[in-house]
């Protein structure tokens, strides 16, 4: 709230200079138009428009020396909301389509790994999850949940011991098949509407994909192979190198935590965060 109040219009201003430029910018339209009437359209309007790319490069962020365990005290809390992750890839990766097809059988659709424990064999919550959010440079890989209170120590536990399981075993021939399938049934209604297709072209751009990326990407998904899965997993799912942060009632979660086996967890409050 207080760097919000020292923002200043100068400050709005300076920031606009410098990230709205034409360098580095593209322009992407779908629609019943011809590029030589949106090129004559558009010229005396760009034709302004200069300035060079913004100095400076995005630098990638490695994963932490010392991954932490924090716990965040909410007295009285209901439930606690649970994250465990670390650093993933970015998008361009080589490893994309193999740790697409690992994360949807461990925990990006309802019909997971995760999800079976947590929810459908333990009841400890509506729902359990794992993502990795696949940017420009590495996003982070995360697991999540929100449990009861008197079940925060052992989803942690759980949620590590499937993230183990997958590194130590990968998947099943049947799991592959499964998650191929799910992957190609669904590929088309991404292109249903200008909207949807604008967004797929704007991908290509922001990430360096090559152009013909989408008419090979369900080739690309055919031929992971179940030793690809293992490579990735062994070399982005370590719950050792993961951080975890549990938002709960320490009063009654505490004790739970140390069992869970992850390692000591630190008390903070969340007046103390900084983010």
């Amino acid at each position: 709230e207080d760097s919000v109040k020292r923002l200043t219009q100068v400050d709005v201003a300076d920031f606009f200079d410098r990230r709205y430029r034409p360098a580095g910018a593209s322009m992407i339209l779908v629609g019943p138009v011809h590029p030589g009437e949106i090129e004559t359209f558009l010229a005396p309007i760009l034709d302004h428009w200069k300035g060079d790319k913004e100095d400076g490069e995005r630098k990638p962020v490695g994963p932490p020396c010392n991954p932490e365990k924090v716990l965040i005290h909410r007295p009285g809390a209901a439930q606690s909301e649970i994250r465990i992750g670390s650093i993933g890839l970015p998008r361009n990766s080589p490893d994309f389509f193999p740790v697409l097809i690992m994360n949807r059988i461990l925990g990006g659709q309802f019909s997971s790994r995760m999800n079976a424990n947590l929810r459908e064999r333990r009841g400890f919550t509506y729902g359990a999850f794992t993502s990795f959010s696949f940017g420009k440079l590495a996003g982070p890989f995360v697991s999540g949940a929100a449990v009861h209170t008197v079940n925060t120590g052992e989803a942690v536990s759980e949620m590590a011991k499937e993230i183990e399981k997958m590194r130590t075993d990968g998947i099943t021939a049947d799991e592959l098949t499964f998650a191929k399938e799910g992957i190609e049934g669904s590929f088309a209604l991404a292109f249903e509407s200008p909207s949807q297709i604008i967004s797929i072209l704007q991908n290509l751009i922001l990430y360096d994909l090559p152009d013909d990326y989408y008419s090979r990407y369900l080739g690309n998904v055919r031929a992971v192979t179940l030793e690809d899965i293992r490579k990735v997993a062994a070399r982005y799912l370590d719950p050792a190198a993961m951080s975890a942060v549990v938002v709960g009632d320490s009063e009654k979660v505490r004790t739970q935590l140390t069992a869970a086996g992850l390692g000591e967890f630190r008390e903070r409050r969340a007046e103390e965060m900084q983010l």
